[in-house]
């Protein structure tokens, strides 16, 4: 697209050595629809979490060295929690929907900026307190190192029969399972695709720790 607008601009047969005055509102339009056409693209690659953590740290929303939230006017945010983690709402976008933003997430973005949003790359709690999201205590590193920031005793519990046979899957096969779900897909669109039973995937999407872990991040 843009080469041809460089094509249209500069071609003597059109516009001779420089734009006719006639051209320019198209070549401005055109111009306008090459932007938009990038940036829609751009949007549609970043995940629409990303796009939360990015638009709060714009808006001026901070996580102090300990942890604390201090909103616009530089007042302490009162957080609620979320699947074991603190959060607040900001509200953005053309119908001003409301967006949960994880703090141990906008605490990475300050430290890691957009390294932390590489495939594969995760959150960690350092000392295993997912509340806890004082500077020292965000890491970033993959599932596995993530995994074992969790109390030796909490992943033996997570770890026991039960779940083994509610999910005798790999954890390649899990995590595919887990990105579909925070896809929005249905169970039974899942199902046709995995052949997952709608038992399973309500057990892996609402009592799974594992899943909570990955959703988070």
């Amino acid at each position: 697209m843009e080469q041809l607008v460089a094509r249209w601009a500069h071609n003597p047969k059109v516009a001779g050595s420089s734009p006719a005055p006639a051209t320019l509102p198209i070549l401005i339009y055109l111009y306008v629809v090459v932007i938009i056409h990038f940036k829609k693209r751009l949007i549609k690659m970043m995940s629409n979490r990303n796009q939360i953590i990015i638009e709060s740290a714009k808006r001026g929303y901070i996580v102090s060295e300990l942890g604390v939230v201090k909103g616009l006017r530089k007042n302490i945010l009162k957080l609620t929690v979320a699947k074991g983690y603190y959060c607040f709402t900001i509200r953005f976008g053309l119908k001003n929907k409301g967006h949960g933003v994880y703090v141990h997430r906008l605490q990475a973005y300050q430290k890691f900026g957009t390294k932390f949003f590489e495939e594969g790359i995760q959150v960690r709690h350092v000392n295993g307190n997912s509340l806890d999201n004082s500077f020292e205590n965000i890491q970033i590193g993959t599932h596995s190192e993530n995994m074992l920031d969790i109390p030796k005793e909490v992943r033996i519990k997570t770890s026991n029969v039960a779940w083994r046979k509610a999910n005798p899957r790999t954890e390649k096969e899990r995590f595919e399972i887990y990105k579909l779900i925070n896809n929005g897909l249905s169970y039974s669109q899942i199902n046709k695709r995995l052949s997952v039973s709608n038992g399973t995937l309500s057990y892996m999407k609402n009592i799974s720790k594992e899943y909570r872990v990955f959703s988070s991040n």
